[in-house]
């Protein structure tokens, strides 16, 4: 789930700025403006959503993270070359709140579900992971919306703004696939038992003594 949250995240924030200077016309700066409430918002609501995960548990914060992303990327395959900035704007911040509950959560729970001596590991492995999946995303997303402008301004009509708006909404809907796969994936969640772990580090410190 975090490698999808992130092939998503990365390419999409990448993609949607493609989408807005050369589909919508937009500024650089002004695209920067746009994406910037989600951004903080996604940082300010960031406390709440650790306290709802401590309350609540995993499942019941990062099932509804999943499907506001999967909302999102619906919003974002509409998008053409008529889009209203608003609706951007309302979008990119019902996105960014659901990643903020998927990302950290996932993680989080991922972590819990280790002995305390193998959290380093854990980080590195998660945040090794988060990169990768970055990396790979941007590469395939902006190569296929590559591909798909290239192919409408050679087979359609030249017509740069809707070819960017095409390719810009194929992306998004692979995007959309990703996300709905998410949304099942977190129906499997669980909470690691503390009974578990706690049993997970006496094994290991039996091990030790044995050794010894």
């Amino acid at each position: 789930m975090s490698f999808i949250t992130f092939f998503n995240m990365l390419s999409m924030l990448v993609i949607l700025l493609m989408y807005m200077q050369m589909a919508l016309l937009i500024a650089a700066f002004t695209t920067g403006l746009i994406l910037l409430p989600g951004s903080l918002l996604n940082c300010i609501l960031a406390p709440v959503i650790g306290r709802l995960f401590d309350v609540y548990g995993p499942k019941a914060v990062i099932t509804p993270g999943t499907i506001l992303v999967a909302i999102g990327y619906v919003c974002y395959s509409q998008f053409g070359t008529g889009t209203a900035l608003w609706m951007i704007v309302v979008t990119h911040i019902v996105t960014m709140l659901g990643i903020g509950a998927v990302l950290a959560s996932v993680q989080t729970n991922t972590l819990n579900s280790l002995s305390r001596q193998y959290y380093p590991d854990g980080i590195a492995l998660t945040q090794t992971i988060q990169l990768v999946a970055g990396a790979i995303g941007i590469a395939v997303m902006v190569s296929i919306l590559s591909a798909k402008q290239n192919g409408y301004l050679a087979t359609v009509a030249n017509e740069p703004t809707q070819a960017a708006a095409t390719g810009s909404s194929l992306v998004f809907k692979i995007s959309l696939v990703l996300a709905v796969i998410n949304v099942v994936l977190s129906f499997f969640i669980k909470s690691p038992s503390p009974v578990t772990v706690k049993a997970k580090s006496s094994v290991k410190t039996t091990d030790s003594l044995n050794r010894v």
